[in-house]
């Protein structure tokens, strides 16, 4: 019989299982690893039986359900598995004459928090389209009314499925979208806290009845229940939020980049991304595709930046604390509802996120000291949660239950090991005497292993893995003989290491997980109730959860800041920055990438760009579009001096791609964009077109590009287009709010090779015909070459005596641009007086040189004092 301490005799793998029991105490729980041994074993129990699932290990847990296993947040997996989402939304629309009016209901599986929206859309669906791709939805629900019996579908799910092919869209009974279930269903579920948000539904009917299907389809087929008064229902009404559709998310690289697919890091989202919380890369996420369009939340954020920025300590002080904390959301859900299958790889689930709260609820107190130190208005709102009673009877509740040293440990032993350690004793006595079985039996394991060294004398190592047990692993040389009762158990063998595993070894890894699964099982009856006590203070989780969303994505912002020494933008009417720098090139050390200024106000609303190809026209639009995205969502930018206008709506048509899926060519793709912006575009808009008409003949391009134009030139939105028509360039002479610039080229005199500084200039481009060159480098015949460089030429100096231009009217536009920006600079606040001073001597110089340049065009005329 084994001895409780040293043994004076050799142990035999018999004596194990001898019939003598020895009578142990049930008063204590011993931890794996003591030297004591427990009479009862291998009984089965009445519990046992009634409960114990054997399949449990083998039963896949839900497709979206709330209780996926939880995965690292590690840096590298978190920037990628956060494009894999688990939200799932539900979609009706109103019919008749209130067809357009789209209600939805969504929720995120990690974050179960039932949102509402119901908005009136266009035909086209632009703005269900761009919720759906901040978003990023796993599945969507349609009525089935939606798919005809003919299989011909509605518009709104032929629109949905072209835009996310690899969503899974399903059908649902008509009858589950009811309003009046809806309305019963958020009664039901809805927390005390979040009565008042009935108030905003009663009239809400697509969005409820969105509501109705969505939850029927979580309890029925994804076998969630949710639990009376536990979920935060949310209305989100008429979001001020800049939007952005899914075509220039793509074309700006915002989350993927186009180079490589599902490339995170080369994006704007993986040049952002410093975040140590799944709900801060989230939230970033969303900020980046949803930019806000409320000046004060934009001011907090950029004040909180600062404010970290100047406090260096601070910053590492609470980013170390917030490294510290998981992500609450994880936990929410196994408070609000429980799992229609009962497993015991549920029950681990719940027992690892009751230990994670845990030490996430320790940490809100050294977090709330680092967050006084702070005077920022939005520090201080999260004081205000983080002070929250709730909080602390939160913790005490759980402390009564869980142990405080159950720390989450590497390895799979020692993961097992908490689980079962996890709930304190004496709160079940049941409990306590599997536990102290599962420590006599690890014993036993250990007891084995010493005899079995002695008897074989080789060096066996006491090995544990998820799916083989305890086993035994050896180094061995390929010359060397085992012996005769190891070589038959060799179950593998990698390189010179070879794993053994013994049948009464088998037999202990059984009667082990036996005592493991009953240990879950009785500790996640006791995690019921802990839950039950909790549940009247959920709503305060899902407060801190916001708050550490919130905070990591601040701290993620302000350390690109710090890394690119980036600046604060203002915002007043008008987009101005000089030395603007491309964000995602601004972080690659290897780019050499030449700073140029930006200029839209109310002197000038449309900006023509020209220039040789590869000259950086695209990439200095992808640029504005990008810096005014990064200004909205509250960041610092790359630039010298930033100012802004608020932009409600981004528009894009950069590339020039044709559709094989609508049989388009390139050309009715990009009438189709530009119809779609057209129709959409308001007076605070910012549009962003690269070469529009290039996919036509030239007298059609340009005639369709000047007709296009002609709204913009119109109305108050800001206009950046690129193109190589020339004539479309002197429209500045004819209009005083449009503005010409060009990337400069010339030719080297010694390779008499055209050279590109990617530097923008002002007025119209006059450099080398950049297209021989190409046609030289194409090895096209030399005649032809020179006979159209003559043509060119020619057509030159027609068009030369044909042109009258105004002398007087150039000085006046002049003088015009030097007052508007003379008046920006006045609204600009925070500037240091140096970097002022070398601003407005440029502004000076700019101003001399252009009144120079008009006097020689005139024929030396006198310059106008105006």
């Amino acid at each position: 019989m084994m001895a409780s301490s040293s043994r004076s005799t050799p142990l035999r793998p018999f004596d194990l299982f001898s019939d003598h029991r020895r009578e142990a105490s049930l008063s204590g729980t011993a931890l794996p690893g003591c030297q004591e041994s427990f009479s009862v074993r291998g009984e089965k129990t009445a519990f046992s039986k009634s409960s114990r699932n054997s399949k449990s290990r083998q039963t896949p847990l839900t497709k979206y359900g709330f209780f996926a296993a939880a995965r690292n947040s590690s840096s590298a997996s978190r920037q990628n598995s956060v494009l894999k989402s688990q939200v799932i939304v539900a979609i009706a629309e109103g019919l008749g004459f209130a067809r357009g009016e789209v209600g939805l209901a969504y929720i995120d599986m990690l974050q179960p928090a039932l949102r509402l929206a119901q908005f009136s859309d266009t035909n086209t669906y632009g703005k269900l389209l761009a919720k759906l791709d901040v978003l990023n939805p796993a599945e969507i629900l349609v009525p089935d009314s939606t798919v005809g019996s003919d299989g011909k579908m509605h518009p709104l799910c032929t629109v949905i499925q072209k835009h996310f092919e690899n969503v899974e869209i399903t059908s649902v009974s008509r009858k589950c979208f009811n309003e009046a279930a809806g309305l019963e269903t958020v009664d039901r579920v809805c927390l005390e806290e979040c009565k008042g948000v009935r108030r905003s539904l009663e009239e809400k009917y697509y969005c409820l009845a969105s509501a109705a299907a969505l939850i029927e389809h979580l309890e029925k087929v994804q076998r969630t229940v949710f639990m009376s008064k536990s979920v935060r229902i949310i209305y989100e009404g008429s979001e001020r939020s800049l939007i952005i559709d899914a075509s220039t998310a793509k074309q700006l690289e915002l989350i993927t980049s186009l180079k490589v697919v599902d490339n995170v890091a080369c994006s704007l989202f993986g040049v952002l991304n410093f975040t140590c919380t799944y709900g801060g890369a989230r939230m970033l996420r969303a900020s980046i595709l949803q930019p806000s369009f409320d000046l004060s939340t934009i001011n907090d954020r950029l004040s909180a930046i600062q404010e970290l920025r100047e406090n260096a300590e601070g910053y590492n002080n609470l980013r170390s604390a917030l490294s510290c904390m998981r992500d609450v959301e994880r936990s929410i859900p196994i408070c609000i509802g429980a799992n229609s299958e009962q497993s015991s790889r549920f029950a681990e689930y719940r027992i690892r996120q009751m230990i994670m709260l845990l030490h996430t609820l320790e940490m809100v107190e050294p977090l709330l000291h680092t967050l006084e130190c702070f005077q920022s208005s939005l520090f201080t709102n999260c004081v205000k949660v983080m002070q929250d009673d709730r909080l602390a009877n939160t913790l005490s509740t759980i402390r009564r239950y869980i142990q405080d040293d159950s720390l989450s440990r590497r390895g799979p032993l020692k993961g097992r090991n908490e689980l079962c350690f996890a709930i304190r004793p004496n709160l079940n006595g049941l409990l306590d005497v599997f536990r102290k079985a599962y420590s006599e039996y690890i014993n036993d394991v250990e007891a084995y292993h010493m005899w079995l060294v002695e008897q074989v004398a080789l060096p066996l190592r006491l090995s544990y893995s998820t799916a083989r047990g305890f086993y035994f692993s050896l180094n061995v040389d390929r010359n060397e003989e085992l012996p005769p009762v190891l070589v038959d158990k060799i179950i593998k063998v990698v390189r010179k290491r070879c794993c053994i595993n013994l049948s009464f070894k088998m037999q202990l890894n059984e009667r082990i997980d036996f005592n493991f699964n009953e240990i879950v099982m009785l500790s996640d009856r006791l995690i019921s109730d802990l839950l039950s006590e909790m549940r009247p203070f959920i709503s305060c989780l899902y407060d801190l959860s916001e708050v550490i969303s919130l905070l990591d994505f601040i701290l993620s912002l302000t350390m690109r800041a710090e890394l690119s020494n980036w600046v604060r933008p203002e915002f007043t009417d008008t987009l101005a920055i000089s030395q603007a720098r491309h964000p995602l090139m601004d972080s690659d050390k290897k780019s050499n990438f030449v700073p140029n200024d930006v200029y839209a106000g109310p002197d000038s609303r449309f900006i023509i760009i020209s220039g040789p190809n590869m000259s950086g026209k695209s990439t200095y639009l992808k640029m504005v579009g990008m810096l005014q995205l990064l200004a909205q969502m509250g960041s610092f930018v790359p630039a010298h001096i930033a100012s802004f206008r608020l932009c409600d709506q981004l528009f894009t048509r950069i590339g020039h791609n044709d559709s094989l899926e609508s049989s388009s060519s390139s050309f009715m793709v990009e009438m189709k964009d530009m119809s779609h912006i057209l129709n959409s575009f308001t007076n605070e808009s910012l549009i962003l077109i690269d070469e529009l008409g290039r996919n036509t003949s030239e007298d059609e391009g340009f005639a369709c590009c000047v007709a296009i134009c002609e709204p913009f030139m119109t109305s108050q939105a800001f206009i950046f287009l690129v193109t190589h028509y020339l004539d479309m360039a002197e429209l500045d002479l004819l209009y005083p709010y449009i503005d010409s610039y060009h990337f400069e080229a010339s030719l080297n005199p010694v390779t008499n090779k055209m050279q590109i500084s990617h530097k923008l200039l002002r007025g119209l481009h006059s450099g080398p015909a950049y297209g021989f060159e190409l046609a030289e480098m194409a090895m096209f015949p030399e005649t032809i070459v020179s006979n159209a460089k003559r043509l060119l030429e020619d057509m030159k100096s027609k068009k030369k005596q044909n042109e009258e231009t105004s002398c007087q009217l150039q000085k006046q536009r002049a003088v015009m641009r030097l007052r508007h920006r003379l008046a920006q600079v006045a609204k600009m606040s925070g500037v240091q007086n140096v970097i002022l001073m070398n601003y407005l001597n440029q502004l000076k110089d700019t101003y001399l040189k252009e009144m120079d340049a008009i006097d020689k065009a005139g024929g030396g005329q006198q310059r106008s004092t105006e």
